[in-house]
């Protein structure tokens, strides 16, 4: 690929290799978790690239830690072309976030019918592609989802994050071993019709992470946010798609 008509030579060349170091690591991780469509994913995300790097905004993200904070662009597998169920065996878990590490190893599954969660925000693409200047809910543990989701929606070309961009997040990432995550992005239907899906981890040893939904109420008690390791990631209202 030649990127060079597409950033400033001289200042910019040092970002770029980081851009491109970081491109290179998420397709490895993909093939190395068990992507059968790695290959015909690199070859689209090859072309999805150079808008990538031409849509960055340098200014945010520079200085951050991309592991810890912010990743500048995360590509997305959703759903309905690889499955639910495939996407969360690509979640791996080196440490829980309250602390520990498993007794075995593990990757993520899916305890309810993917046909229940449901995207909110207008125009995700079907197909994969890629999101950009993502925060991973660090800034925003144990708040209330629906207050973040309105602090979200008054932050200019900003949004909450679907299920599938979630664990996206959790597969190019160790977010897990920090906090779980809220997809405000999504909803769920059915019998709880309204909720916000989460990442989290299951109720019972040896505690795998999986895709569920929030709890209004633990027994008799609204759910007290404060008290729970969970963030709400938020990204770029831009996607980069073909």
């Amino acid at each position: 690929m030649n990127h060079v008509s597409l950033v400033r030579p001289v200042k910019r060349l040092t970002r770029l290799d980081q851009i491109e170091t970081l491109f290179r690591r998420q397709l490895s991780t993909l093939k190395k978790y068990g992507c059968h469509e790695v290959g015909a994913l690199h070859s689209l995300w090859e072309k999805l690239f150079p808008a990538v790097v031409k849509r960055l905004n340098y200014e945010r993200w520079m200085g951050k830690d991309a592991e810890e904070i912010s990743i500048h662009f995360l590509p997305v597998i959703p759903r309905f072309t690889y499955g639910l169920h495939h996407l969360m065996k690509m979640v791996r878990v080196k440490s829980y976030c309250g602390g520990g590490s498993p007794p075995v190893k593990l990757t993520g599954e899916v305890w309810h019918n993917p046909k229940d969660f449901v995207d909110i925000i207008k125009g995700v693409p079907t197909d994969p592609y890629y999101i950009l200047e993502v925060e991973n809910g660090r800034e925003t543990v144990r708040k209330d989802p629906r207050d973040v989701e309105k602090d979200i929606g008054r932050k200019e070309k900003r949004r909450g994050m679907t299920i599938d961009e979630a664990i996206a997040l959790c597969i190019h990432t160790d977010v897990l071993s920090h906090h779980q995550l809220l997809a405000v992005g999504s909803r769920v239907l059915g019998e709880h019709v309204g909720r916000i899906p989460e990442v989290s981890f299951g109720g019972a040893s040896p505690f795998p992470p999986i895709v569920g939904w929030e709890a209004f109420k633990i027994g008799d008690r609204p759910y007290e946010w404060e008290n729970y390791d969970y963030g709400t990631p938020v990204c770029s209202t831009d996607v980069i798609s073909v």
